[in-house]
């Protein structure tokens, strides 16, 4: 077994081994360029769980139930409604989902 002094970890396997190259390989070939301006493999590692985190909340709370996605699909569904069957003219329906939105 030998021990891996970057992780303190034992790597007594063929498949310890695996998961630890496929790992390396992965810091490197996301962040291969810049590792200088890293100052640990844990500031890696907290970047990575980092990413993971940001593409879970973005998931959740715009693609999920009640996500913006689903907002805005009712939205722009209840302006172009009102346009088809002539209850709103663009320029109003344009406010309201400017509105509807938060933009000013």
């Amino acid at each position: 077994a030998h021990k891996d002094s970057s992780q303190g970890a034992v790597l007594s396997s063929l498949y310890d081994w695996y998961l630890h190259a496929t790992s390396v390989w992965q810091v490197l070939e996301r962040h291969g360029t810049d590792l200088l301006h890293f100052r640990s493999m844990q500031e890696i590692e907290m970047r990575k769980e980092l990413t993971e985190l940001v593409k879970l909340l973005a998931r959740q709370h715009i693609d999920g139930p009640d996500g913006f996605n689903e907002e805005g699909r009712s939205i722009i569904d209840t302006a172009a409604a009102g346009l088809r069957d002539g209850r709103r003219q663009t320029a109003q329906a344009d406010s309201e989902v400017n509105a509807a939105v938060g933009v000013a």
